[in-house]
C-alpha cells in the first residue's frame, strides 16, 4: 500500500511540476488510476482476510 501511496504522490508531482495550469483530460487520467489501484488493493485486502479468517494460509 505504500508503494501505491508513493506513486499517486509522484504522478501528482509531476502533473504539477509540468503545467501550470491543471489540464481536465490528465487529471481525470490520474482520479481512473488511483481509482483502479484503490479497487485492486481493496480485493487483495479482501482475500487475504477470507484466506485468515477462513483458515485457507494454514494448510
Amino acid at each position: 500500500m505504500r508503494n501505491v501511496g508513493q506513486l499517486v504522490s509522484e504522478l501528482m508531482q509531476v502533473q504539477d511540476c509540468t503545467s501550470l495550469r491543471r489540464d481536465p483530460t490528465q487529471q481525470l487520467q490520474l482520479t481512473s488510476v488511483i481509482y483502479l489501484m484503490t479497487a485492486q488493493l481493496d480485493g487483495v485486502v479482501e482475500r487475504c482476510n477470507h484466506r485468515w479468517f477462513t483458515g485457507e494460509g494454514n494448510v
